[in-house]
């Protein structure tokens, strides 16, 4: 890490990867541009799902399902009582990222699926032991804080590997005249299309921390310091639910300050979603 990077968020902060970016680069016969390619890449924790039959060990990262809490602890409803709805629980223990903590186990709720606010989404933190959880089972025809969800989303295992990540071109959120628009524009419109989505497509994953998701309006960081202050610069996107994982049309990325990131404090989120 650097400096310029002090959480390890960017490429050039993880040798083995900007070598893999820079190879990939290559052979996709972009060697011209690598050196913007690497200067705009993430260090990203790619999220993979895979299906169980019995039920998952206490703590476990997943989607979906019912969150594991602590005694005492209740997973959040709206005024009425209805529970927010569970997207997921990430186990810092597994991810092996320098951004993220060494311990404890992060539970995720949004109040609405499609609503972009930071009063939409609440992180529960815990960092007791496995066996001082409890799994919150909802009951059938639980009615939840969002109306248009009639179940909870289907459980499933989350495996974690480091990944590049790039910025989509076909993105229109950063601005024209900044050098990262003009870069991303050449790569949308210039001969090389086709190579950088292709390059772009190479390092997809179903859910994505630190991610760069495409989007047709502004990115979540924009949306976030709009919303909340700040900069986009001051923002970061925690994770990325791929709407194919948990079932939904569309997109859900949960972005963080960035000094709250280097606290461990995800107590202030904010929720951007996408359709597609």
């Amino acid at each position: 890490m650097s400096d310029t990077d002090p959480l390890g968020l960017r490429v050039t902060s993880h040798p083995a990867l900007e070598a893999r970016l820079r190879e990939a680069s290559r052979e996709w016969g972009l060697g011209e541009h690598v050196e913007d390619i690497v200067r705009y890449a993430l260090a990203g924790v790619a999220v993979h799902e895979r299906p169980h039959r019995e039920p998952p060990p206490l703590g476990a990262s997943r989607v979906g399902g019912g969150p594991d809490l602590p005694d005492g602890v209740d997973a959040p409803t709206d005024p009425t009582g209805r529970p927010w709805v569970f997207l997921g629980q990430l186990n810092f223990v597994e991810p092996h990222q320098r951004f993220l903590p060494r311990t404890g186990l992060l539970s995720l709720f949004i109040g609405e699926l499609l609503c972009v606010t930071a009063q939409n989404v609440i992180g529960l933190l815990t960092t007791v032991p496995a066996s001082a959880l409890r799994r919150h089972a909802y009951r059938r025809g639980q009615e939840f804080s969002d109306p248009d969800l009639i179940e909870p989303f289907r459980s499933r295992l989350l495996s974690f590997e480091p990944m590049v990540v790039l910025p989509r071109a076909q993105s229109v959120a950063y601005p024209k005249g900044t050098p990262i628009g003009e870069f991303l524009d050449g790569m949308q419109y210039g001969p090389r299309a086709q190579s950088y989505f292709e390059l772009a497509r190479e390092q997809d994953a179903t859910h994505v921390m630190n991610s760069s998701p495409f989007v047709q309006h502004d990115r979540p960081e924009t949306e976030a310091s709009f919303n909340e202050g700040g900069t986009p610069e001051d923002w970061v996107n925690l994770i990325t639910f791929g709407g194919d994982g948990i079932g939904l049309e569309g997109e859900i990325t949960i972005s963080m300050r960035r000094e709250d990131l280097a606290r461990g404090d995800f107590s202030r989120l904010h929720v951007s979603s996408e359709r597609s």
